[in-house]
């Protein structure tokens, strides 16, 4: 462990920030549960009105406003975990789902197709019970994942405390919503989603390359200098390339924007996003396209450092960690947050889950 880094004893408590409506002052909330939370997202994402409208109480109004903890002197950790599902995917799949909604793309009794590697099939999931539940929108989903990603955490916690039915090879023509296994690489089942999708007359949520996934962001980026006025650096991780090509669109350019590519299936999450050809600008990503990458076993020992403080994230977070160590030691002065995607506090050395 760093000599930087801050004892279990001083840790007894985190540090948390969370940002207010009146973007007046940072705020330290006795417990999480009583952070502020006024539909900032929504209202920031949709100027004039929400297509649909949402009651307070639901899901869908409590995204985003995550808090932030500092980790050790200068490095900070916004904790997306606190999101509905537990990740940050809230943020992207909720403003795409609703942009199509504004547009008419999706409308009630739809169906929607995603192909998703985890996170963002359980945010789908959920998002789609709230519809109908809250909002009376009743939307079809179809979730695809490779066969290989069963026995992760994500889709099992959608299968054993989410009810979704499980399906292989073959949808199903009338669950509502549905996980469906199919045989091949992550590439694969992409393109054949989108076969089904065009066969079919069915939306899809192509979180590779809706630009809604960026839009989404300009929230997290708002988070952060509201928390964190005088930060220089954010550090990211990519997957489909959203939260950092909207960090970077959306964030002041005295903000430097750090990540680092992964070989796809190393780091649950992670890839070279560059394989997709999307928004991802990855030339605006400080040394991303240089020889550094992000290493599964640093990744790992640095989610574990994580666990050992109090936060409880997943194998990406600690790859965003550890690159936040390597900025700071390059410049000791850095002000830095790393999102961590799915982190929130827990007790100091509680046993970690995946992803």
């Amino acid at each position: 462990m760093s000599s930087a880094m801050y004892t279990k004893a001083q840790r007894q408590e985190f540090p948390l920030r969370s940002w207010s409506a009146s973007y007046d002052k940072q705020v330290v909330p006795a417990n999480l549960s009583a952070r502020s939370n006024n539909g900032t997202f929504l209202d920031a994402i949709f100027a004039e009105s929400v297509p649909v409208e949402i009651p307070s109480a639901s899901i869908l109004a409590s995204v985003g406003n995550t808090p932030i903890a500092e980790i050790e002197p200068g490095v900070f950790a916004k904790l997306e975990g606190y999101n509905f599902s537990g990740s940050i995917k809230d943020r992207a799949v909720l403003c795409t789902v609703l942009k199509m909604i504004e547009t008419g793309e999706l409308k009630d009794g739809s169906t929607l197709v995603l192909v998703t590697s985890g996170s963002a099939g359980l945010s789908l999931a959920m998002i789609q019970r709230a519809l109908a539940k809250d909002c009376g929108i009743n939307i079809r989903t179809l979730i695809m994942m490779p066969s290989a990603y069963e026995s992760k955490a994500v889709p099992q916690e959608m299968i054993h405390e989410h009810g979704v039915k499980v399906f292989y090879n073959q949808h199903d023509d009338n669950e509502q919503c549905q996980l469906v296994f199919y045989d091949g690489v992550f590439m694969d089942v992409l393109a054949n989603g989108k076969e089904l999708a065009r066969g079919s007359g069915y939306s899809v949520l192509d979180q590779h390359y809706d630009t809604n996934g960026m839009l989404a962001h300009s929230t997290t980026a708002k988070e952060i200098m509201m928390q964190m006025p005088d930060v220089t650096d954010v550090v990211v991780t990519t997957g489909t390339g959203a939260t950092a090509a909207g960090l970077r669109a959306y964030l002041p350019e005295t903000v430097t924007v750090h990540c680092r590519s992964s070989e796809s299936g190393k780091i649950d999450g992670l890839s070279d996003v560059k394989r997709y050809d999307n928004f991802c600008n990855t030339e605006l990503l400080e040394g991303y396209t240089g020889n550094s990458h992000f290493d599964a076993d640093d990744a790992f020992r640095h989610q574990q450092e994580l666990g050992e403080v109090g936060i409880q994230a997943g194998i990406s977070s600690g790859a965003a960690f550890w690159l936040s160590r390597e900025v700071k030691q390059s410049n000791p002065d850095a002000q830095i947050c790393f999102i961590s995607a799915s982190g929130k506090a827990c007790a100091p050395g509680e046993k970690l889950s995946s992803p």
